[in-house]
């Protein structure tokens, strides 16, 4: 079943939404991630693999024209925790939260 997207929101607050999506590539993350970009919500997908996030964010983007960026990254390793630490608390981040 494909989700179809919903009209665009014209609402400026809403347009400045991004949803941060761990294990993006595959299961519950993965279809976290359709729903989210049903809603042309932007997307920061978190997985370990960067061959699936590729392909994710490019059927994402594709179906609903949201901008999709992929971390490919494993959560449980402790250099992970330490990056996304320290990208979330610079300027210069990977996104904006």
């Amino acid at each position: 079943m494909t989700a179809e997207p919903n009209p665009p929101n014209t609402n400026a607050a809403a347009k400045l939404q991004t949803a941060l999506i761990t294990g993006a590539s595959g299961g519950i993350g993965y279809e976290l991630a359709k729903l989210f970009a049903r809603d042309h919500t932007d997307l920061v997908l978190v997985a370990r693999s960067a061959e699936k996030l590729a392909q994710v964010a490019q059927e994402l983007h594709g179906n609903f024209a949201c901008t999709v960026k992929t971390i490919a990254l494993d959560l449980c390793d402790s250099p992970a925790q330490s990056f996304c630490s320290i990208s979330c608390s610079t300027k210069e981040s990977l996104w904006t939260i």
